[in-house]
């Protein structure tokens, strides 16, 4: 293998692995249904990195790892998820908002540049916002399972906006809670928390790649044959 082969793989590699970003398993909540108060438990990562994930607040409906639910992080072009990578599964958390009820995210440990994937916030006629104590950063918008356009989620300052918006947005720093309301009242729109990949991800990819160069290069000590 050529090396300027093994640079574009090893390139590869790492975009690759920068953009599995992992998803939490939604694993249990008081109710699966409407609560003006529910909580739902997950985990977020794996092995002795997991972390533990409490979501308080409103919801409309949830749906939990394992149970056979609707997949609504389906995505077209262009694609609302293709930056991160879709979240994994059909988990979800739905709020319906329309009111000043504060929701909450908390982390068993601090998470770095934490990442939300949101699907069908507002409508293409009904602006929804999301208000954070925190700054979000968009990270990508597009064509979701509702619809929806490349610019039908933005940021403005705090305040996330939808019509009709699928897309993801990335809070950079460390955090143990991420808190926001939804003032405005729809029908339903959801989401759910990822993470960045551990550092770990990166070296793996290029030692792989690295023992791959090793295999496939000729042994140069032996004589051709006659």
């Amino acid at each position: 293998m050529s090396s300027v082969k093994f640079l574009a793989l090893l390139a590869l590699a790492f975009s690759s692995a920068a953009q599995a970003v992992p998803w939490t398993d939604w694993l249990q909540a008081d109710t699966l249904g409407a609560s003006d108060g529910n909580r739902v438990a997950g985990r977020l990562g794996s092995g002795s990195r997991a972390v533990e994930v409490l979501y308080r607040g409103p919801t409309s409906f949830v749906q939990l790892e394992g149970r056979v639910s609707t997949d609504y992080w389906t995505e077209f072009s262009p694609r609302p998820y293709g930056v991160t990578g879709r979240p994994t599964g059909s988990d979800l958390i739905a709020i319906s908002g329309g009111s000043d009820a504060r929701l909450t995210l908390s982390f068993s440990r601090p998470v770095r540049d934490p990442y939300l994937a949101i699907v069908s916030l507002g409508q293409p006629g009904a602006v929804v916002r999301y208000e954070f104590g925190q700054t979000p950063t968009l990270v990508s918008s597009g064509v979701g399972y509702w619809g929806g356009c490349a610019d039908c989620l933005r940021v403005n300052g705090n305040t996330i906006v939808g019509r009709e918006g699928h897309g993801v947005v990335q809070f950079l720093g460390t955090f143990t809670q991420l808190s926001w309301t939804a003032p405005d009242f729809e029908y339903w729109h959801g989401f759910t928390v990822g993470m960045v990949p551990e550092p770990h991800a990166l070296a793996l990819a290029a030692a792989g790649l690295a023992g791959l160069l090793l295999w496939r290069r000729p042994d140069r000590t032996r004589l051709p044959e006659p």
